[in-house]
């Protein structure tokens, strides 16, 4: 028991000091107007019938996942990425969730994209067997420069059927344009909805909509979750998943086409592209309150070039492996 204290005392220190880096930059980037409507959800969600300030049932979530890729969308962003997560709920309304949270990408190469997100959502029961699900994503991204320049000198060596053509000579290929644009958007910012069944195989279904890229994503998804004690191992289980998706985006980058050369919005991504995936976890539960488990995923695409941020999003099918410990109350 003692083994398990400590453990969750390291998940939440690590947490701590991934928050304590990244909170800086919401307050910084984030619009305003954002945090005064989720201040006022808040508010609205902790008054009582009488008006009274009363708070409610509250829930917290930690996660710490290492992943051999950095997989979105059925696109490739990077390569090894360590993903400390964490997120608190209250319950409202009766049968309604108000959560918010704060998830980070983070590269294990210096010149890999990294990625914060912070977000805030609300759930609601719609009946026994459906929970719909509203909510809004702030992305923060770091080390886009290296990123974009990756992308740019693929395309470039693509166009000019040269290999060996260096960053330096992008300029040319952009049309006197350097690679490094001044149009990429650090930042964007998405809305997303949401249904999940509580029924066989567990179904949901998604749409968002990214504002800065104009970017639009639906993505629909099962699971099932196989208890092994009936093999007479304790507390072991295998999570097994499956994901379809369409994504469609009119300004890769967040970029305006009168920024740069035509190649960004290729056919592939006026088009948009299909995704799917799958992923078969084992899952260890060392109480109710925690978890940890290990597993492979796959996904891959219909289109060979589909718009990405490196050059490593060339390859169409993806498999790597993903491991995390949860904990939670």
């Amino acid at each position: 028991m003692t083994s398990y204290i400590s453990i969750y005392k390291l998940l939440l220190d690590s947490v701590r000091y991934y928050l304590m880096e990244t909170f800086n930059k919401i307050q910084k980037h984030m619009n305003k107007k954002f945090v005064s409507i989720a201040a006022g959800l808040l508010s609205a969600g902790f008054l009582s019938a009488d008006g009274g300030f009363a708070v409610p049932p509250l829930s917290l979530h930690t996660r710490i996942a290492f992943d051999s890729e950095y997989v979105d969308r059925g696109t490739r962003l990077g390569q090894q990425v360590f993903t400390p997560s964490i997120e608190v709920g209250a319950s409202i309304l009766d049968k309604g969730e108000l959560y918010f949270g704060n998830q980070n990408f983070l590269a294990i190469k210096s010149s890999e994209l990294n990625k914060h997100d912070f977000y805030i959502g609300f759930t609601y029961d719609v009946t026994d067997l459906f929970t719909a699900d509203l909510g809004f994503v702030a992305h923060i991204q770091k080390n886009l420069k290296d990123a974009f320049n990756k992308r740019a000198l693929q395309l470039a060596r693509e166009e000019a059927s040269n290999p060996n053509l260096t960053l330096e000579a992008l300029t040319t290929f952009f049309g006197g344009v350097p690679a490094t644009l001044a149009g990429v958007k650090k930042h964007s910012y998405e809305i997303y909805l949401g249904l999940a069944a509580n029924v066989l195989l567990n179904p949901s279904f998604y749409y968002n909509y990214d504002f800065t890229w104009r970017r639009h994503n639906i993505e629909g998804k099962v699971n099932y979750l196989y208890d092994l004690s009936s093999f007479g191992v304790n507390g072991f289980a295998v999570d097994l998943s499956a994901k379809l998706g369409f994504d469609h985006t009119k300004r890769p980058w967040g970029i305006k086409k009168d920024v740069a050369q035509k190649e960004l919005w290729s056919k592939d991504v006026k088009k948009g592209y299909f995704y799917y995936g799958a992923g078969a976890d084992l899952v260890y539960s060392f109480n109710e309150n925690a978890q940890a488990r290990a597993g492979v995923k796959y996904e891959g695409q219909n289109k060979k070039k589909a718009w990405a941020y490196n050059a490593y999003a060339s390859r169409k099918n993806l498999i790597w492996f993903s491991t995390s410990l949860d904990c939670g109350f």
